[in-house]
């Protein structure tokens, strides 16, 4: 005689088939039979434990912390019902409760895996960075091989600018989980932060050549490029290309203007850019916008940085302000067309935060690139870039994938900050030994800087090296970084005594520390913009190298402009004679001490007024070319 099945034979088979609805990913039929399960027989503490996780699968996390909190009330010992309530707690934002549930769990099982990783989760969270190492590396002894344990670790080390240490552990990531994408983004910014520049572009090639890359991850790819020595003109467009043609809709917007294209109305400008902000760019960019002339032209800024601060409250006084933080692309071209813009600009190129993607569907009747970035876009809807006969001769043109504007003067100018040092005595006076300055960051640095640089060091047996970029751990005696840096020059005979370092500082004490330096030595082939403007403001020569594409010639255009072309060289044997001679003739130091400030005022590197004019000029011209156009309606 067959009997019925008992209660609690029926609520195995539940269970059973919960299980099995919930490895075929029908969550919400697992759910059911586990219900029916739990509430057939008297409780049991694993089956609820498996109700929380199928009700936190289907994304239920008040309905699974309930599960698990019943689990953990029937049975106090449970590791994976305390981790559980941990990592729902932790969703609802509960961290305290979720704190005391992962903490039970390594009470219970000393370095469990996920426990570990919640726990170090919620101390990283709050700043208890090593306590949360700790909790992991006592996890790691027990497992070695755990991706999310190497994964969190890598993390932490990133944040607290540990960068070797975050590489050894993305390694492993990558090593365990070879299609991971983001073992791979974070290998890029280790090798970045290590100044690993040929590591950055290995591994951020592989992201793109797999389809992992996202548009953010391939911009820095592109700005990285910038910076290896290996890099020739044609490879920096070919990629650039590339990016272009990922970017490219399948067809572009046809533009109809809502105002008649005639050749000499006021225009309306729209500068797109995620520059508006704090930075090195405010420099060069506030001086055209702070000259324009607003009767013939109407400024509008799209901001698309997720910053503001008091500089973007700078810029949003300059113009009609349009604050596109959080808005897709979608939404920003109906913001242009509703306001008429005639012509865009972009200023981001590869930079954070650009929207290269809405000039690749023509966004505005004529397209134009303010190469802040030293690049070309590669975007073949950008019509014009604007550059000028120092860093662009007519032969480079081909470099370029827009058609080259050239502003007479010059197309970048520098304005100073406006609390800045005195100029301060030649420290050669006071020294007693000539001290060379390198105030580049350390991306720029290679074996063929360094080499040039300890070569004259060397060659200038009582010299000192003065070394300031804005590295978060240079100022630490024991950093990474630092030792890098003297394994540098020792390796090539050069004595750590002979060399003072400076990390990260503000503005105004950066340009201090540049004045504590005779001659300023700028890399190659990524030239200094920034620091070669503020190094000729405090009165410091710098001694440029000068290359082959538009990022390799930046410095050495100022230095041109400034009336200072004896400091430019194109070879290394001429670098360093030119920096060994100048350092021989405290005269001639002493003269450019006195008077580089007024020279780098009184020339075009300073004259934002005429930049206006001559950009200007060229957007009128670009208008009228585009008005002649028998075919503009259809761009």
């Amino acid at each position: 005689m067959i009997q019925p099945f008992s209660p609690v034979a029926e609520a195995a088979s539940l269970h059973l088939r919960a299980v099995h609805c919930a490895e075929a990913g029908n969550l919400a039929e697992a759910a059911e039979y586990l219900e029916g399960a739990v509430n057939a027989v008297d409780c049991r503490a694993e089956w609820f434990n498996d109700l929380g996780i199928i009700h936190e699968a289907a994304g239920n996390a008040e309905r699974a912390l309930a599960a698990y909190t019943k689990s953990v009330s029937l049975e106090p010992n449970s590791v994976r019902a305390h981790t559980g309530c941990g990592r729902v707690l932790f969703q609802l934002g509960l961290t305290s409760e979720a704190k005391h549930h992962f903490t039970q769990a390594l009470l219970l099982q000393p370095g469990a895996r996920e426990a570990s990783v919640g726990l170090a989760q919620i101390l990283a969270d709050e700043t208890d960075f090593n306590e949360a190492v700790d909790v992991l590396h006592g996890s790691l002894k027990l497992d070695g091989d755990h991706p999310a344990t190497h994964r969190l670790l890598a993390s932490i080390y990133a944040l607290c600018g540990e960068d070797a240490l975050a590489l050894t552990h993305w390694r492993k990531v990558a090593s365990l989980t070879p299609e991971d994408g983001e073992a791979l983004a974070g290998l890029v910014r280790a090798c970045w932060g290590l100044g690993d520049i040929e590591g950055v572009l290995t591994h951020a090639a592989a992201l793109i050549q797999s389809g992992r890359a996202s548009l953010a991850l391939h911009s820095f790819y592109l700005y990285t490029l910038l910076y290896s020595d290996a890099t020739t003109p044609a490879r920096v467009k070919e990629e650039c290309l590339r990016f272009g043609e990922r970017i490219q809709p399948a067809s572009v917007n046809v533009f109809q203007p809502g105002r008649q294209p005639e050749p000499d109305r006021k225009l309306r400008i729209g500068y797109l850019s995620g520059e508006f902000q704090r930075g090195a760019s405010f420099y060069f960019l506030s001086p055209l916008f702070q000259n324009h002339n607003r009767e013939q032209f109407e400024i509008f800024c799209y901001h698309t940085r997720n910053v503001f601060d008091s500089i973007t409250e700078w810029y949003s006084r300059v113009g009609h302000w349009r604050d596109c933080r959080g808005m897709d692309d979608a939404a920003i071209r109906r913001l242009l067309r509703d306001d008429g813009i005639d012509i865009l600009v972009d200023s981001s190129g590869f930079f954070p935060d650009h929207r290269l993607q809405i000039f690749a569907e023509r966004a505005a009747p004529v397209q134009i690139f303010y190469p802040n970035c030293p690049i070309t876009t590669g975007v073949a809807e950008m019509d014009y870039i604007l550059t000028d006969r120092w860093t662009c001769p007519p032969e480079s043109e081909w470099q370029y994938t827009e058609q080259a504007v050239y502003l007479p003067s010059g197309y970048l100018v520098y304005s100073p900050p406006s609390a800045t040092p005195p100029v301060a005595p030649l420290p050669l006076e006071r020294n007693g030994f000539v001290t060379f300055g390198l105030f580049q960051r350390r991306a720029k640095i290679h074996s063929r800087v360094w080499n040039a640089i300890a070569e004259v060091l060397l060659r200038c047996p009582d010299s000192h090296l003065l070394v300031q970029n804005n590295d978060r751990t240079l100022d630490d005696p024991q950093s990474p970084t630092r030792e890098s840096l003297y394994r540098e020059l020792t390796t090539r005979g050069v004595s750590p005594d002979r060399v003072q370092v400076y990390g990260v500082q503000p503005q105004s004490e950066v340009m201090a520390i540049m004045s504590q330096a005779d001659i300023a030595l700028d890399t190659f082939p990524y030239q200094g913009q920034t620091t070669t403007c503020e190094s000729l403001w405090m009165g410091v020569p710098v001694v440029a190298l000068s290359g082959s594409h538009h990022v390799a010639r930046v410095g050495s255009a100022l230095l041109e402009r400034v009336g200072l072309s004896e400091l430019v060289t194109t070879r290394t044997d001429d670098y360093v004679n030119t920096a060994l001679e100048l350092a021989a003739s405290p005269a001639r130091l002493r003269a450019f001490r006195a008077g580089l400030r007024d020279r780098l005022r009184a020339s075009s590197v300073c004259d934002g007024a005429t930049l206006a004019r001559e950009v200007e000029s060229a957007y009128r011209k670009a208008w009228r070319s585009w008005c002649l156009r028998k075919d503009r309606m259809n761009i």
